[in-house]
């Protein structure tokens, strides 16, 4: 019993994660990392449809998965109850946007950008 009391006040004496996101040493070094996983997606897309490294669609698509993520952490943290909704809205969006994007097997010409 004593155990778990002292679980229980060491819980409570740990900052929540909205509490360790005010610190911009902790903000800054968790952007690093988002950039980090972008830049790992963006590889990883431009492998699987086969665009150059000039190519920046991958870029483009990786930037706009990570950011739809990152919208709906911070959005979850604001609104645990409606998890679901948010992260199906999040990603509903992004995908009438981008789902198209690498849907053709590799090899075959893919969609590019609209000259205008």
């Amino acid at each position: 019993m004593q155990e778990r009391e002292s679980t229980l006040a060491e819980r409570a004496a740990r900052p929540g994660l909205s509490d360790l996101l005010r610190h911009p040493s902790i903000t800054s070094r968790l952007r690093e990392r988002w950039n980090r996983w972008e830049d790992l997606l963006a590889t990883a897309i431009a492998d699987d449809v086969g665009a150059g490294l000039d190519d920046p669609q991958p870029k483009v698509v990786a930037a706009a998965i990570t950011a739809a993520i990152r919208i709906a952490a911070a959005a979850l943290q604001k609104q645990p109850k409606e998890r679901k909704q948010i992260a199906e809205q999040v990603f509903d969006l992004l995908a009438s946007g981008l789902g198209r994007y690498g849907a053709e097997v590799r090899g075959t010409k893919r969609n590019s950008p609209r000259k205008r």
